[in-house]
Formats: structure tokens, C-alpha cells, sequence
């Protein structure tokens, strides 16, 4: 796909209008019809906005082969390189530093919301029992789900990177 079909692909999967992602980044209607159809191309400021609004790298916008999503700080691999599967819907998150190097997950994701009145989902699946897992029981509640959790780290090995645990 090249910038245009991305721009498009990922607007109309977060179920935005052209005038909604316009607004989200500061234009016009016009211009963003024009950048899907290839007419123009945005700055670069725009495609790093759009890049940040859809937790994707600038390399996949701008490359016919960009990785999806960067690597983490550290350069390794991440849960961020996984192909898209069917039947999964990943809560979008925060890749920035946050007292150490830890994925936030964003506190209302309305893309998330908008799946959830749209599709009928037979289980949350969550992995974290924080963050995320407060997130996943109040839409279990909310939309009568039943909310799986199972724990695959020893959390307390990574407490060092908060701020307030450190002196423990």
C-alpha cells in the first residue's frame, strides 16, 4: 500500500470521517480527500500526528514496506510486530517513557468502545492485571462480557520502574 491507501485503510478503521480525522489534525475536509487520492501529501508534522493518533511508524506510512510499529527503546521485537489476527482486538497503548520503559495502555480508547456496540464478543481476554484489567472489567460490566485473566510475568519484578515502589 502506498501513503494514500494507508492514510485511507487507517482512517476508516478507526471509523473516522474524513472531517473527523481533519479536525484531529488541524485541516481540512479537502486535504485529507486529497492525500487519499493522491492529489497532495501531508507534512511531515501531519504524518507524524497521524502516526501517534494510530500508534503506527512513520516508516510504515511513508515506506510500501514500513514495519508496522517501531521497535521498543531497547531494540527488541515486541507484542507491537504481531500480525493482526482474526477474531483479536488489541487495546491500543502508550509506547513512551513512564519512569522506565512500559507500554500505557490509553485510558479511553473510542475505537474500542465502538467495537464493543458494534461486535457481540463471547470473553475479554486481558493479561495485566492493573491497568489494562481495570479497563477490561469495566467493559465486561458494562457490556455483560465475561473477563479472563491470566498472568504470564512476575509483575513484581518489574516495580523498579515505578517511581513509588523504588524504595521498596
Amino acid at each position: 500500500m502506498n501513503l494514500s491507501e494507508k492514510i485511507m485503510d487507517l482512517r476508516k478503521r478507526s471509523g473516522w470521517s474524513q472531517e473527523e480525522l481533519a479536525a484531529r489534525l488541524g485541516v481540512s475536509r479537502q486535504s485529507v480527500s486529497k492525500w487519499e487520492i493522491g492529489e497532495s501529501v501531508p507534512d511531515i508534522d501531519r504524518i507524524i500526528r497521524m502516526s501517534e493518533l494510530w500508534d503506527v511508524s512513520t516508516d510504515y506510512l511513508l515506506k510500501e514496506n514500513g514495519p508496522l510499529r517501531q521497535r521498543d527503546v531497547a531494540g527488541n521485537a515486541s507484542w507491537q510486530e504481531d500480525q493482526e489476527e482474526e477474531f483479536v482486538i488489541r487495546y491500543r497503548a502508550f509506547h513512551k517513557k513512564a519512569g522506565g520503559y512500559v507500554p500505557l495502555m490509553k485510558p479511553v480508547d473510542l475505537a474500542m468502545e465502538r467495537k464493543f456496540r458494534e461486535l457481540k464478543f463471547d470473553i475479554i481476554h486481558v493479561h495485566h492485571p492493573v491497568l489494562i484489567g481495570q479497563r477490561a472489567r469495566y467493559l465486561g460490566k458494562k457490556y455483560g462480557v465475561p473477563v479472563v485473566f491470566t498472568y504470564h510475568t512476575q509483575y513484581e519484578q518489574y516495580l523498579h520502574y515505578w517511581k513509588p515502589y523504588r524504595w521498596l
